[in-house]
């Protein structure tokens, strides 16, 4: 949701010919500014010790009181000084100043107001009575470009009303351009109210800028569309310092990949803002190539307001013609036939790899699920439909709760990116869909868009079988350039047809009974037809998560903080084979290459813990299995394993193995049978192994 336009408030001097700041208008921007903050909207999320870094500056309180002194850090200017510190109030004022002994209530007046020390940002008439309510800060980006963030989080208000009303709304400091903004992020009231702000910047009583609808600002987004835990439906306003130039374009930002292939013309879209007072309509677009010549097109009959963002794609497209790495340089000039009076915001640089032939992205499925949650069949399934049907290009990690399978620093860190409730998911940890078939299908599709800026490999695993030591060795070819980043490998290991006899392992089924559009078929059952609770005996879990090393964030270090187009990464985990672990012939190795900066999984690769390391799955497709259910014998279609010898055992879901067979597939041999007449109703686990390949899948024997 990108819905570019400007409301016009007024600046209030307040007797000042020449206010410091001035305002530009309200953005309904569908991010945050600048981008660097997408951390959920959540209080609980934000406290929990579960990895978002935030800090608490106060909690909760029926009293108005003052924050202690809390440090900036990094060198920030207010009003043209700098400043080292500030202090807030948990009625919704922030003060550069030594805060007085008086703390402005929470009913907001206009500015300059003598309750509002100098010195001071207002996000005015909020308060932290509600039980969740919280005053929090959090730093993001790399310098020189850093954000500071002061967040009301789940904060009350008198204009709210009683009950489970609350809002949360962000002050924010920049590096290097000083500006502060002001961010509406969420509202949500069960009676329809608002909040009533006053929402502005008092340097002196003299020297005063806020929004023109002060006390009374609300909500830029209604209760039930501003409620998102997430930027889509976020607006902010930027109070710039200086004096506002006539013409201004500043470039903001581009939708180009930075791993794009060799030979493929792109479209140069370009991000701009109008920082100027005068709305434009004409203006060159310009760019060129690692210090090239300069290609320009002039756009017309246009219309920029101030404060306005637009986008604009470059009429020339550009085509790298070779592998490598480029920078491209682009910017607006000649605004209504006139110069750009602030250079110094005019560029958009961007760093762009080319490679013919890109590195196939394995897409990393993180499932949030437990025995305990009986919605959570739909991720079972969706799980099972997603990796069977891309068995190559797809790892699936199912992160278990509060259930036998939990792994305890998985399951308290998942909620990093795969926040909200259960079932959950998180894939390649960038997005985070409802994890059923459709909607990983469609995450799935939209990741395999982005090209890999990577190749990940598992150049070796050496078991020991004995002691259950694993040394995994890993590998990263780059395709792009990365500078002062933080990658890290990760070491995922995890078990496939895990089983369980006591009560913790039985499947807690809600669709039992439902009448639903759509019936929830898979994973061996129609769920609405089976009972309320799946017995232990009858249930089974794949893609469990056994261990993350050295742990959910990876291994810090371990890829150089500068790697180069070609440059290739090895590195070894070494673990130690939990022993949670029912068979090792059912353990899965992923590797996973991490941005610790967003939590993207750049690329990943899995192989089975026993044997060929660079061997594949075979597709669901190259094998058929019938009938399933079995009663006296279940046949085989082999055609596709591409070996004469195979090996088929069937494994009883406590893991003994009860049937074994060694077979030699003649060319008109196609089919083998089993024969199941003497085995007891019950699931089990077939697996047929070949000279390169492996498969396996559960089938149910009846009588």
């Amino acid at each position: 949701m990108k819905k570019l336009y400007a409301l016009l408030f007024t600046l209030l001097g307040c007797g000042v010919m020449n206010a410091q700041y001035y305002l530009l208008p309200a953005f309904d921007a569908g991010n945050n500014p600048g981008n660097l903050n997408d951390d959920p909207e959540q209080t609980e999320a934000f406290l929990s010790g579960n990895g978002y870094g935030w800090t608490n500056i106060m909690s909760s309180t029926s009293t108005d009181a003052w924050s202690s002194s809390q440090t900036i850090p990094f060198n920030f200017d207010f009003d043209g000084s700098a400043v080292s510190s500030y202090s807030i109030s948990n009625t919704g004022v922030l003060t550069f100043s030594a805060p007085p002994s008086i703390v402005p209530g929470s009913s907001a007046s206009s500015l300059p107001s003598p309750l509002i020390p100098n010195k001071s940002v207002c996000v005015w008439g909020l308060n932290l009575s509600g039980a969740n309510d919280a005053i929090i800060s959090k730093t993001f980006g790399t310098a020189p470009n850093r954000q500071h963030w002061i967040m009301f989080a789940s904060a009350s208000a008198s204009s709210l009303g009683a009950g489970a009303q609350w809002a949360y709304w962000s002050i924010v400091l920049e590096e290097t351009t000083n500006s502060i903004y002001v961010v509406d992020q969420r509202t949500y009231s069960a009676t329809g109210g608002n909040v009533a702000l006053t929402v502005g910047i008092q340097a002196t009583s003299a020297n005063v800028v806020q929004v023109s609808s002060s006390p009374n600002l609300g909500s830029g987004a209604t209760a039930t569309s501003g409620n998102g835990d997430d930027p889509t439906d976020n607006s902010w306003f930027e109070f710039a310092y200086g004096t506002q130039a006539n013409y201004d374009i500043a470039g903001i930002g581009h939708d180009i990949l930075p791993l794009v292939q060799t030979g493929t013309a792109l479209n140069l879209d370009l991000q701009f803002r109008n920082r100027g007072a005068f709305n434009v309509t004409s203006m060159d677009l310009n760019y060129s190539v690692n210090g090239g010549a300069t290609v320009t097109s002039n756009l017309s009959s246009i219309s920029i307001g101030s404060g306005d963002f637009y986008t604009a794609s470059h009429p020339t497209t550009w085509t790298p013609s070779t592998d490598g790495s480029y920078t491209i340089q682009a910017w607006a000039s000649n605004i209504n036939g006139n110069a750009d009076a602030v250079n110094s915001n005019d560029t958009i640089e961007i760093k762009v790899a080319a490679v013919a032939s890109p590195p196939q992205r394995v897409v990393v499925l993180e499932e949030k699920t437990g025995t305990w949650c009986g919605w959570c069949p739909r991720g079972l399934i969706g799980m099972d439909d997603i990796t069977k049907q891309y068995p190559n290009t797809v790892v699936g990690i199912a992160v278990h709760n509060a259930d036998p399978m939990e792994v305890t620093n998985y399951d308290s860190n998942i909620g990093v990116v795969a926040p909200g409730g259960y079932p959950g998911s998180a894939v390649d940890r960038v997005l985070g869909p409802d994890p059923n078939t459709a909607e990983l299908q469609a995450a799935y599709n939209l990741r395999q868009d982005v090209v890999a800026s990577a190749a990940v490999s598992i150049t070796n695993i050496a078991y020991n079988s004995a002691n259950g030591q694993v040394d995994v060795d890993m590998s990263a070819e780059f395709f792009a350039d990365y500078t002062n980043a933080d990658l890290r490998f990760a070491l995922v290991l995890t078990e496939d047809s895990v089983t369980g006899t006591t009560s913790g392992w039985a499947m807690q089924n809600y669709y039992s009974s439902q009448s639903q559009n759509l019936p929830l078929v898979g994973y061996g059952r129609n769920w609405q037809t089976s009972p309320a609770v799946i017995p232990a005996s009858e249930m089974w879990y794949d893609h469990v998560a056994r261990g993350i090393y050295p742990d959910f964030f990876g291994e810090d270090q371990s890829v150089p903080a500068n790697v180069t187009f070609g440059q290739t990464v090895n590195h070894t985990i070494t673990a130690t084979l939990p022993t949670s672990i029912q068979s090792d012939d059912r353990v899965h190795v992923i590797v996973m290459l991490l941005d610790n900066n967003t939590y993207e999984v750049l690329n990943s690769k899995g192989a089975k813990l026993k044997g060929n390391v660079n061997q594949e799955e075979i597709n669901v497709s190259s094998l058929d299995v019938y009938p399933n259910p079995a009663k006296d014998e279940v046949y085989i279609n082999v055609e596709n394993l591409g070996s004469d010898n195979i090996n088929i055992s069937l494994v009883n879901s406590v893991g003994q193995l009860v049937l074994s067979s060694d077979e030699r597939i003649s060319e008109h041999g196609k089919v083998v049978k089993l024969n199941t007449s003497a085995l007891a109703t019950g699931m089990y686990v077939l697996t047929v192994k070949s000279d390169n390949n492996s498969y396996s899948q559960r089938i149910s024997v009846v009588k």
